[in-house]
């Protein structure tokens, strides 16, 4: 059987639209920095992130938090 490793941030979305939060996807902008950037960003036993995992979530968060002009650059 396929895992769909997309579905835990689509039951996410699903939650967070249903009640009027704001989400940000983080799969895509992973895969794209990916295509660039080499390293592992999950620990390879488990799936959760290492380090670069997080710094490339904070990164993220960072960027749309100052793109929805939430925080200044």
């Amino acid at each position: 059987k396929e895992i769909d490793l997309d579905k835990p941030e689509k039951v996410l979305n699903k939650i967070a639209r249903d009640n009027s939060i704001s989400y940000l996807a983080l799969n895509p902008i992973f895969r794209e920095r990916a295509r660039n950037e080499e390293g592992e960003t999950v620990w390879p036993c488990d799936g959760h992130w290492n380090k670069r995992g997080h710094e490339w979530a904070v990164d993220a968060l960072f960027d749309y938090l100052v793109s929805q002009k939430l925080l200044g650059n």
